[in-house]
């Protein structure tokens, strides 16, 4: 569900950076971490271990693809539906973990090899989809393939709002998006807030992938 982002975007984003305004110049800031990865996602495989790496590589634990995305989906599992503090009364939980597993498809790729990163997202989107069929107060069951639909929409519609934001320098659409799925019944003074916690989410995730890598030895 990721894609390269072109090279060009970078550069947009340098130069809107530097002419932008106070005001935009802090929403910006409070997302630039996060996206500066999105736009230097690579495919690429783990890095090689330097001098004496052999034995700092087999002092690591080892985890297979399938924990590694089981582990962060639990992760992600908790952080909606057992979340601390508690998540305004407005969220819809549902849309919040999908817009949680989203941030995945930007890092996993990332930081691992692409072998493991689909491995992973898949096993992470297993586990994800059938915690949530058992937690979720929904009356009408949500059928795994259902959520696969739901998920492939909002990703899409996501990705393209970011892309929005990178390229014009607009942040309207994502936190549109974001406030529209996940907070339906909210005001719009309350979309920033939303767009604030929704890149802290992101940048623990990615904090966390990171940690993992360098900790842990994933074998496929």
């Amino acid at each position: 569900m990721t894609r390269l982002w072109p090279c060009v975007v970078v550069a947009l984003l340098c130069s809107f950076l530097a002419v932008a305004t106070s005001a935009s110049a802090v929403t910006v800031g409070l997302v630039v971490a996060a996206f500066a990865a999105l736009v230097k996602v690579t495919w690429r495989s783990l890095p090689q271990p330097q001098s004496g790496g052999s034995t700092s590589r087999d002092s690591r634990t080892r985890m297979s693809p399938e924990s590694l995305g089981q582990s962060l989906a639990d992760q992600i599992v908790k952080e909606v539906f057992q979340p601390q503090p508690a998540l305004p009364s407005t969220y819809d939980s549902v849309e919040w973990l999908l817009a949680q597993t989203f941030s995945t498809t930007i890092y996993v790729p990332q930081l691992f090899s692409p072998t493991v990163a689909d491995r992973a997202l898949s096993a992470l989107h297993e586990r994800a989809w059938s915690a949530l069929l058992g937690v979720s107060s929904h009356k009408i069951p949500l059928a795994i393939s259902t959520l696969n639909e739901r998920a492939a929409l909002r990703y899409r519609q996501y990705e393209d709002a970011m892309t929005v934001f990178l390229v014009q320098r607009n942040e309207t659409p994502i936190m549109n998006a974001l406030l529209e799925n996940v907070s339906p019944g909210a005001s719009l003074d309350q979309r920033l807030d939303l767009w604030i916690t929704f890149n802290a989410r992101m940048k623990a995730h990615k904090e966390v992938l990171s940690e993992m890598q360098s900790q842990v030895e994933v074998v496929s």
